[in-house]
């Protein structure tokens, strides 16, 4: 399925994610179009998988890295997706645990789609792949609109305590589908 990726072949940029993962996610978003479509989280998902939108109108996609920001943004050649840099407010180093949800170097990243000019409630599917999950997903409850969808990666992952990392951000959803580490829910 990897080589089967439309923008993949043209940039080299593919998913982080297994076969499995990436076979789901086609068929979620050619089963489920979506007009506007937000991910936190930047990467070959935000090059590959918009091409399986039928009916897009805008992808937005968040990233607090700045030179993985440089790099997405150099392979994006979708006019509907924007890549927005979003940096943390403070020093952060990428092996700090977020199973504590107590990452406010983060809060500008988590509440920038909420300062855009579109209303509450306006984006059909939201992809949770980047930093404060937990967080997002609380955020992603209120601008999710009826009927859509969360899509969780890495939702199986143990904090220190032997506990779902994401447990938190995943009981305000009903989860529909798991593949892989993929979780599919909605409200």
């Amino acid at each position: 399925m990897k080589g089967d990726l439309t923008m993949a072949e043209s940039s080299g940029m593919q998913p982080w994610m297994s076969d499995v993962e990436i076979e789901a996610m086609v068929r979620f978003l050619q089963g489920n179009p979506a007009r506007r479509v937000l991910e936190w989280g930047a990467g070959g998902s935000t090059i590959c998988y918009p091409a399986y939108c039928d009916g897009l109108e805008r992808w937005l996609s968040i990233e607090h890295d700045e030179e993985w920001y440089r790099n997405v943004l150099a392979e994006n050649r979708n006019d509907k997706v924007e890549i927005r840099y979003v940096p943390a407010q403070a020093d952060f180093k990428h092996d700090q645990q977020e199973w504590d949800d107590v990452l406010p170097q983060f809060d500008n990243y988590i509440k920038a789609p909420i300062g855009d000019e579109l209303p509450l409630n306006r984006y059909q599917i939201i992809i949770v792949d980047g930093r404060a999950r937990n967080l997002c997903m609380i955020t992603a409850k209120f601008i999710l609109e009826p009927g859509g969808f969360v899509i969780l990666h890495d939702s199986d992952v143990l904090n220190p305590f032997g506990k779902l990392t994401y447990a938190r951000g995943m009981e305000l959803f009903k989860t529909i589908e798991t593949a892989g580490s993929l979780a599919f829910m909605t409200l």
